[in-house]
């Protein structure tokens, strides 16, 4: 026996599947069945047992185990499963003992591959019994994976990752293959799994915006076994959001403050994230142009929800006195872009000198005096400085360049510098010396002293001197070299301030480092000598430098700077000293000294002499020169006295060999530069720039160093000619570097344009332009740029005159640079518009707030254009040491810069402000207030007096409304709103338009100067207002009668007429009875319906017994208003009456009728009250019942609440059957009128004019016309016939219609009225005919350029339908009948004669149970009735036909005029019948009714039953077992009722007839056939002479409409039974000359495109064969017909049988 297959056992719940062998005390969450067996009866089993894996014809056992965990011995017997595929041993009594178990074999075999399932029943003695399920399954394909995998919160642009594993539960091998929508991607898509295996899917998601994204992820598994079995698919949920991230910093703006330069500040901020997602970032500067000062320690990074990352911002300052301002801006893949502005300004340090000046006084030649210069440093940083000037001079150094240590606990650091003077030639000196620091501007300090001997003693020369000197030169008062005394006036104060040396500006202390002084008197052409390398050894070299004098004195000029020495004295002492000068100065100067005539140069030789060799020598060489009158002081006074000046030439020269020759030693010099980079301020365009940077000699050994005068490589020679090729320069631009120290070198950038510049200058050392130190130079010239507002603009909110209002307006400086800038308001502005401050400093990219205020002094509009001035600062504002002016430092005025600011605003009236500024009132009733809400502002800060007053608006008067406030005058706190009730109410109907003004009453204004703006008055506050007074009006705006066309029932009705007056106002009377409610308490009581305006309304005549007459009325609100209506008839009482009140007897006849009509119900109407909303309608019917002869008149009232009281008098005849008459009246038979047609006045031919005279009864009448009161009138117009009756006599069919024709030529312009009696003949002499009166009237009329005045509407004719109220051709209330027309009248107008004009009518099934025969019937139209003129005619066509059931008819109307003008209006009937059911119809319908009852009737019917779970193997038949079972018998598993049952009615007959008539008793009567339907549709048009219509309507008009050349003669008498083919050719050359005819049919024919002959015609073979196309002559016969004629075909005959280069 085979244990392969696999068997599952459930364990207990709660044991996570493990089998436990002792009793469970852990109680699970679920109550289970094998846990409460365990509890209660102390056994322990499984609940089932599971084959998998099997095979049939196996056998696969499995134990059951059962457990005694109680605590007493149990008996336990089993029953066998019913099925014989699970067997086990023969069941016995087992005793089980506590804590032991028991187990039970079961045997699985089963013999095909189908699922099995059974049970074993478990029976325990004293408890009762259980079961364990045994059941076999077939492989199967599971999937066992998550529900929903969902990704959360992502942020949009964000990646999404989710990774989830499934497993395959099932029993076969599966291929699967993902399938999911986007935007989500899985990977892998497909795989394969093993039973039990797993895999893992990695989901990617990334939103894209904002949304919430739900799809389904479909994993289709496909069985890998060769079990075949079906695809399974599973599928999950895959949800996310996608949402925006939000992060921002802590602190938009960091203000790093003043930091000093070589400092770095860090301050830290916090990037937090707000939002529920997390999200990457990067952080970038947001401009590419930066000082590079600011430093951002974050990069990137990823910030998680609802947290926060700490950054460090580093502000380094590198050039003094800028500010500078960044930006860091953080962005997110999602969009959001966090930003922090970080500002600081640089300062350099803080040094001084402890004095300016030196007075040396008067010192003996060869003797010396000292002086000491304390140099103080008031920072916290070192600082390096040096001295620009020769240690070894007249002016001695004790040294030049030095280090100054930070200030100390509030003690400055000092570097004392002591300053001899030891003047060699008796002369008066003067020299300004330039202390550079680094990082900070220069400063300058003067020395004055005077030497003499025995010889010659110049005049003692003070500081004072010096100064107002230089200060006279200066002002222009006087040129270098002049007197003093030469001056126009003397000095002021501040002019002599300006000049000394502590009083020089940053510009002039650098400028001086630059270029020569320009107060100097001689000019040198030189200003540095170079003399390269040489030799001591070798013979002195020598250069030429040049002295010029520029002044108009004798000057004399000597060098200084070579020690005195005896040539004569040949001691060792005197060699020794001359050895010591010549080594401390190797350069000699010949002459030593010449005089200069005005204009005069002079050549001196200065010569190098080194005493060392691998030295570097560099010295200053001072020339002096001073007025040669100045050399004694006996020719010198106070008024002429002219100091000397002082000019100095750097000389170099080295020891090292020659160019070229590589030293032994390496130069470790570098550059104090950050990354040797050096960036230059912001600078403004055509200005200087200056940054002060050491370079540092870290050797042993003196380097020195070049800069080239072109930036570029190394070795680049220099242009002489063009010289600088860049706008950097240095100085000193050669020099030496001694060991251990540095050099402070100073770089100037000229900005001549705004182009960023950068260049790499390179340090030649040593002469060697490989061992170049290299220096990376960037910066960029600026002009101002300033930005108000969004783009130089902005707007106020309107304000109230008196009041302000205030606006706090951006400005940023879109510039580097700092910029001055002062607002230019004019005067006359002063008192409207402000700004503070007015004026200031906005440093670059800075952005300051700007406080506007406007003041309006008028009600109006204002447009401002402000000018702002922006000039730049000099260096006294902007900061010493940063940049410089070249205007300034030359004593030029500053340029300034213009923008204009564009601001707009408005001035409200008053210090009142009305809101709203318009207010509507609405549609109200007249005599009704209405109500709204006025708001008063007070803008001001005052309380304020005012009045209201109400302006009616022209063409309004106060006679049409009242206004009123509840409280015109009062007063409205400060800065507060009032509200005020306005009431209105419209005396008359109408549109009434007003303004609500505000006066403010002694208004509390601030006082304002008057200028030419304030001549005119400002308008005062004021609100806008309308309103519309109506009354509710109704309008019937349709009506439709079975059997009646819609304007016959119109006419009938007077529905004109009622519109006419629900149009029109109320009657004082009216109003009078509504206020009152009516006299005897009712609105309907005969008093007071007496006053009221009546309105005949028409119910038509009628048969005895017949159908009741239903008028249906559409009532619609055609107003503004809702109206409220209600209908009462007279005397009925508006309250209900109870029934125990006795009404008295009528007082009258009419009243007596007036209740019998009611009583009997012969009139009702529903509904009889109602409210429209405007727009609305409302269907209303009117009910007349024929069952009382006679005349029947009922008065009512139709009461519109508010508006119109009409009295409505509705009247109808009830006939008999053997009564005749005619209906021609709206209500009253005995009387009626017809309005003709207007004719003008000398027609020759007027037109002929009909009407239609009805026919109400079953009977036939004969009329005629009695025509003495036309003869009268005849007689009354001096014989002239003003009316002729063309039929006086005719006959009327029963329910029929005949046109009366009349022709109305009038010969005055006035309005012709004449009563016609309209008689019936009698049939018997002993019959009383009928008569009734025909009043008709006729307008004649005159052209109205002949002076004829125009026609009233009311003589406009009856077959003008423009003027009645509300009418329109198309119905708008749902058909009463099963089929309706689409119009109730087809309206032909005005044609011209001999004209065929057609109109479309429809006819349109609403039913779906059945269809209509139509057939048309034209009556009075009719060509036998002589209706119509002569000549024309009514067709129509189709004239019958069926209408489907839920279809539509076309039915075409044509109506050719005749020769002769026509009036015509009439009607025309459709009458629909059902169609009847022919003889077939009735017999197949019988016959299958018998068919029908013959059949059995089964009740339920069985097949053969069908095995269960039938394998692949045995519905291919390749079983023994399917085989046996689809051979069997059908009768194996029968239902009950087997095969099929049938009724027991087919074996009683009789019973049968008992239930069909006991049913058809419960069964609702079957309908009635259908009646008849009669349509009705009124025909009108008028026919006119062709030359009239032109000449009224115009050409054009009369070109519009079809007149056919040719017409068929009418007066045929007769057709021919039998045509032959003459008269058929005739009648079709009728036919198509007609058609033709048509102006339409030719347009159509013209605008058809030309066809283009098919390329297959004049193919071989293809197109039509060769007979079919035209012959056309060829060569000389062509001709007539066929002249010209080409119709593009071309026939190709094929070539003969062998031919070559045959057709293909």
């Amino acid at each position: 026996m085979g244990r392969g297959a696999a068997v599952s056992e459930d364990p207990l719940p709660g044991h996570s599947g493990r089998t436990s062998t002792m009793y469970e005390t852990i109680e699970p969450q679920v109550m289970t069945q094998r846990y409460e067996r365990a509890h209660v009866w102390g056994i322990d089993c499984v609940e089932r047992l599971t084959w998998r894996g099997w095979e049939p014809g196996g056998s696969y056992v499995r134990t059951v185990t059962l457990k005694n965990v109680g605590k007493k011995a149990l008996k336990v017997k089993y029953r066998l499963p019913t099925t014989k595929y699970f067997e086990m041993e023969f069941p016995e009594t087992m005793k089980i003992q506590p804590g032991l178990s028991a187990t039970v074999d079961v045997t699985f075999r089963p013999i095909r591959f189908e699922q099995y399932d059974d049970f074993i029943e478990f029976k325990v003695a004293g408890c009762g019994s259980f079961q364990v399920k045994v059941s076999a399954v077939l492989p199967f394909i599971s999937l066992k994976m998550p529900p929903t995998v969902d990704f959360g919160y992502g942020a949009v642009n964000e990646l999404m990752t989710k990774d989830f594993s499934f497993v395959n539960d099932g029993d076969v091998a599966v291929a699967y293959k993902w399938a999911v929508d986007s935007p989500f991607v899985f990977s892998p898509l497909q795989g394969e799994l093993q039973p039990g295996q797993s895999a893992h899917v990695h989901a990617e998601f990334t939103p894209v915006d904002a949304t919430v994204n739900v799809v389904n992820a479909v994993c289709v598994l496909s069985d890998l076994s060769g079990h075949s079995l079906p695809e399974q698919s599973y599928a999950c949920a895959v949800t996310a959001v996608g949402k925006y991230p939000y992060v921002r910093f802590s602190e938009p703006e960091v203000d790093f403050g003043e930091v000093i330069v070589g400092r770095s500040v860090e301050q830290t901020v916090k990037l937090m994230n707000q939002s529920l997602v997390g999200t990457s970032y990067e952080v970038a500067r947001s401009a590419d142009d930066h000082d590079h000062v600011f430093r951002c320690t974050g990069k990137g990074g990823y910030l998680k929800q609802k947290s926060h990352e700490e950054f460090k911002v580093a502000f380094t300052p590198s050039m003094p006195g800028t500010f500078s301002s960044e930006s860091f801006k953080v962005y997110t893949p999602g969009g959001n872009v966090a930003s922090v502005k970080l500002t600081g300004t640089a300062v350099g340090p803080r040094m001084s000198l402890s004095q300016t000046t030196f007075q040396f006084g008067s010192v003996i030649s060869g003797k010396s005096a000292r002086r000491v210069l304390d140099i103080e440093n008031h920072s916290d940083l070192p600082v390096h400085w040096q001295i620009d000037s020769e240690c070894l001079g007249t002016f001695q150094l004790s040294k030049d360049r030095g280090i100054l240590e930070p200030k100390f606990q509030g003690i400055p650091g000092k570097a004392q510098v002591v300053v001899t003077f030891a003047p060699i030639e008796p002369a008066n000196y003067h020299k300004r010396i330039i202390v550079a620091f680094r990082d900070h501007r220069p400063l300058a300090f003067d020395v004055v002293g005077t030497g003499y001997d025995d010889k010659r003693r110049p005049a003692p020369m003070r500081v004072s001197h010096v100064e107002e000197y230089r200060a006279l030169c200066a002002a222009g008062l006087v040129t270098p070299g002049q007197p003093p005394s030469r001056s126009e006036r003397s000095l002021f104060p501040n002019e002599i301030d300006a000049i000394k040396a502590s009083a020089m500006t940053a510009q002039e202390t650098f400028m001086a480092m630059f270029e020569p002084d320009p107060l100097v008197a001689v000019s040198l052409d030189k200003s540095q000598i170079d003399f390269g390398p040489t030799n001591r050894f070798k013979t002195p070299q020598s250069r030429t430098v040049t002295v010029t004098n520029d002044c108009k004195q004798k000057l004399t000029v000597f060098w200084d700077g070579q020690e005195p020495s005896e040539p004569n004295d040949t001691s060792l002492d005197a060699e020794a000293k001359r050895a010591a000068a010549a080594e401390r100065n190797p350069f000699f100067v010949f002459p030593e000294q010449c005089d200069l005539r005005p204009g005069q140069s002079a050549e001196f030789r200065i010569t190098f002499r080194p005493t060392k060799d691998k030295q570097h020598y560099a010295r200053q060489l001072e020339c002096f020169a001073y007025v040669k009158a100045m050399r004694s002081f006996r020719q010198v006074t106070e008024t002429n006295f002219t100091p000397p000046w002082t000019s100095t030439v750097w000389a170099f020269g080295h020891t090292h060999g020659h160019s070229g020759a590589q030293l032994g030693f390496q130069p470790k010099c570098s550059f104090s530069a950050r990354g040797s980079r050096l960036y230059f301020p912001p600078t403004v365009k055509g200005d200087f720039a200056f940054q002060t940077i050491a370079l540092r000699n870290d050797g042993d050994t003196t380097v020195g160093f070049e800069f080239p005068a072109k930036s570029g490589p190394p070795g680049l020679e220099i242009d002489e000619e063009t010289g600088h090729s860049s706008p950097f320069s240095c100085h000193p631009s050669k020099g030496s570097v001694p060991p251990k120290s540095f050099t402070l070198v100073t770089f100037r950038f000229d900005a001549a344009d705004t182009e960023p510049h950068r260049e790499q200058m390179h340090c030649v050392l040593n002469g060697l332009p490989e061992r170049a130190v290299t220096l990376d130079v960037r910066a960029r010239g600026h002009t101002p740029r300033v930005v108000v507002g969004e783009s130089n603009s902005f707007v106020f909110t309107p304000t109230c005159v008196g009041a302000s209002a205030t606006r706090d307006i951006e400005m940023r400086n879109a510039s580097r640079i700092n910029v001055l800038y002062e607002w230019a308001i004019p005067e006359r502005l002063a008192n409207v518009l402000g700004v503070s401050p007015h004026a200031g400093l906005i440093r670059g990219d800075q952005t300051i707030k700007l406080t506007w205020t406007f003041r309006p002094n008028k009600s109006r509009k204002f447009g401002f254009t402000i000018p702002l001035a922006l000039r730049v600062p000099n260096s006294e504002v902007s900061d010493p040491g940063a940049t410089g002016r070249r205007e300034a430092f030359a004593g030029a005025s500053t340029v300034e810069e213009r923008v204009d600011v564009n601001i707009h605003a408005e001035g409200t009236s008053g210090s009142v402000a009305v809101r709203p500024e318009n207010i509507d009132f609405g549609q109200s009733v007249v005599e009704q207030p209405v109500e709204r809400t006025l708001e008063l502002l007070n803008r001001s800060g005052g309380i304020v007096r005012y009045r209201l007053e109400t302006v009616f608006d022209e063409g309004c008067t106060e006679f049409d409304a009242d206004v009123k406030f509840d409280e015109s005058v009062g007063q409205i706190p400060a800065k507060s709103s009032k509200q005020v009730r306005i009431t209105y109410v419209g005396r008359c109907r109408g549109d009434v338009g007003f303004r609500i003004v505000c006066r403010v009453v002694d208004p509390s204004r601030p006082s304002r100067r008057t200028t030419d703006d304030d001549d005119e008055e400002d308008a005062p506050p004021s609100a806008h207002a309308i309103a519309t007074a109506d009354y509710p009006t109704l309008c019937v705006t349709d009506a439709a009668c079975p059997g009646v066309a819609k304007p016959v029932l119109w006419k009938r009705l007077s529905i004109n007429s009622l519109n006419a007056e629900l149009a029109k106002p109320p009657t004082a009377t009216e109003a009078r009875l509504q206020a009152s409610g009516g006299y005897d308490g009712s609105l309907a009581s005969a008093r007071s319906l007496q006053g009221l305006t009546s309105v005949a309304l028409g119910l038509g005549v009628g048969l005895e017994g017949g159908e009741p007459t239903a008028v249906y009325l559409e009532i619609c609100n055609t107003g503004a208003l809702a109206a409220e209506w209600r209908l009462m008839t007279r005397d009925e009482s508006e309250v209900d009456v109870e029934n125990w009140v006795e009404i008295g007897e009528p007082d009258d006849e009419v009243t007596a009728h007036q209740r019998f009509v009611v009583e009997n119900g012969i009139v009702e109407i529903t509904p009889r009250l109602g409210t429209l909303q405007p727009g609305e309608r409302q269907p209303l019917r009117v009910l007349y019942k024929h069952s009382h002869a006679g005349q029947h008149w009922l008065t009512a009232l139709l009461h519109v609440k508010d508006g119109r009281d009409v009295r409505l008098e509705l009247g109808g005849r009830t006939i008999g059957s053997k009564l005749r008459c005619l209906d021609i009246s709206p209500a009253n038979p005995s009387m009626a009128s017809h309005t003709f047609a207007p004719v003008r006045i000398g027609d020759v031919e007027p037109p002929k004019q009909a009407i239609e005279l009805r026919n109400p009864t079953g009977e036939t009448v004969e009329w005629s016309v009695n025509l003495d009161p036309v003869r009268a009138l005849r007689d009354a117009n001096w014989g002239f016939d003003i009316l002729s009756c063309h039929n006086p006599t005719g006959v009327i069919p029963p329910h029929g219609t005949a046109l009366l024709n009349w022709t109305f030529q009038p010969c005055e312009e006035r309005t012709y009225e004449c009563a016609v009696p309209l008689e019936i003949c009698k049939r018997f002499p002993w019959e009383t005919p009928e008569t009734c009166v025909l009043t008709l009237r006729g307008a004649g009329t005159l052209p109205t350029d002949r002076g004829g005045k125009a026609v009233d509407e009311t003589l406009a004719g009856d077959c003008d339908r423009s003027c009645w109220i509300g009418y329109r051709t198309v119905p708008s209330l749902p058909p009463a009948q099963e089929v309706a027309l689409s119009s109730g009248s087809c309206v032909f107008g005005a044609v011209p004669t001999l004209s065929v004009v057609r109109r479309i009518v429809t006819l349109r099934s609403t039913t779906d149970d059945r269809e209509y025969e139509f057939e048309w019937d034209l009556g009075a139209f009719g060509p036998e009735t002589g209706g119509l003129e002569p000549g024309s005619s009514i067709a129509i066509e189709p004239m019958k036909g069926t209408v489907e059931r839920g279809d539509e008819v076309f039915v075409k109307i044509t109506y050719r005029a005749g020769p002769k003008p026509q009036v015509f209006d009439g009607e025309i009937r459709c009458r629909l019948t059902p169609p009847a059911r022919t003889k077939e119809e009735i017999e197949e319908e019988e016959r299958y009714l018998e068919q029908k009852a013959n059949e059995p009737e089964y009740i339920a019917i069985d097949g053969p039953p069908e095995p269960s779970m039938p394998t692949k193997k045995e519905l291919a038949g390749e079983s023994e077992v399917w085989g046996k079972i689809a051979s069997q018998d059908a009768t194996l598993r029968k239902s009950v009722v087997h095969n099929h049952t049938t009724s027991s009615a087919a074996k009683f007959p009789h019973l049968e007839k008992l239930h069909d008539a006991a049913h058809e008793r419960t069964l609702p009567k079957a309908r009635p056939p259908p009646e008849p339907i009669t349509l009705h549709l009124t025909l009108e048009g008028r026919s006119v002479p062709q030359v009239a219509f032109r000449e009224e309507r115009g050409a054009d008009a009369f070109d519009r409409f079809f007149v056919p050349d040719w017409r068929p003669d009418v007066n045929l008498d007769f057709v021919p039974a039998h045509l032959d083919a003459e008269d058929m050719e005739t009648i079709f050359q009728d036919m198509l000359h007609e058609m033709l005819s048509d102006p339409a049919v030719r347009r159509g024919m013209e605008d058809l495109a030309d066809e283009v002959v098919p390329m297959y015609l004049a193919q071989r073979g293809g197109g039509a064969p060769r007979d079919f196309l035209p012959v056309v002559p060829e060569g000389d016969d062509v001709g007539g017909d066929f002249a010209g004629y080409d119709d593009g075909v071309r026939v190709v005959d094929p070539e003969p049988e062998g031919a070559e280069g045959g057709a293909e």
